[in-house]
């Protein structure tokens, strides 16, 4: 259908066929705009139902999880299995400090040493000496024999004084000596009828000293005879000694 011509507007001295196109224009525009409205109208409800149809969804999925039942879910332990082996020793840890210094010991024990020789006639072998050890000082050899009849100290240290403090009773006389050594033996002739009395002690080599091994006193007494004649009996020949060595503990 062709569209009615369009009359003219008082003083528009338009043509006709101009006015018809300009109408035509006008009537196309406004059925664009009209559609257009449309078209958002459509999609603003389409999009109102969407929303409206996830939040329905979201409730009902909320009121069917807070309905539900809670669900009990049982575990059972399986078998122990088999200790591994046993892994590489760690790196060694430093030092630690070290402890408080523990109680004093108990006092040492007093020492006695005995040396004994006891023969006579010709039987002296195996029977002729002695043996004993002082602690800390030395080793104490008695020997009696015909060729040799002596007190003998041995001194356990070379870094210290070794000290012989001697006195020696012969019949009615005696004598008093004082007899050192760094190591080398202190030897004491044995009296043929008489006694000896000494004390054994460490010094130091220098300085003031200190703390050190307690001295030890010795008692010794001797009856000897060895100058029998050719004729005399085969007995006539004998040493007799007896000696003591006490040390008191520390």
């Amino acid at each position: 259908m062709s569209p009615a011509p369009s009359c003219p507007l008082p003083g528009d001295d338009t043509p006709p066929r101009a006015r018809d196109g300009r109408r035509t224009r006008r009537t196309t525009a406004i059925a664009a705009g009209a559609a257009a409205l449309a078209g958002v109208a459509v999609a603003g409800t389409l999009a109102g139902a969407q929303e409206e149809r996830r939040a329905t969804g979201a409730t009902a999925q909320a009121a069917s999880t807070s309905n539900a039942a809670p669900v009990r879910v049982l575990v059972k332990r399986g078998l122990r299995g088999k200790t591994g082996a046993r892994g590489k020793a760690g790196a060694k840890g430093a030092k630690g400090t070290p402890g408080a210094q523990g109680p004093a010991g108990t006092s040492a024990s007093d020492v006695a040493r005995s040396l004994t020789i006891n023969w006579k006639g010709k039987t002296f072998a195996g029977r002729d000496t002695a043996t004993a050890d002082v602690p800390s000082i030395g080793r104490l050899d008695l020997k009696c024999t015909p060729d040799t009849q002596e007190l003998r100290l041995t001194p356990s240290r070379s870094d210290a004084r070794t000290v012989a403090t001697v006195d020696r009773f012969q019949s009615a006389s005696g004598a008093h000596e004082r007899r050192a050594s760094g190591g080398d033996p202190i030897i004491v002739p044995l009296p043929v009828n008489g006694m000896i009395t000494a004390v054994f002690s460490i010094e130091p080599l220098g300085g003031d000293g200190g703390g050190g091994p307690a001295p030890a006193t010795l008692t010794l007494s001797s009856e000897i005879k060895l100058n029998a004649d050719p004729g005399d009996p085969a007995d006539f020949n004998f040493c007799y000694v007896a000696a003591q060595v006490l040390q008191p503990g520390r």
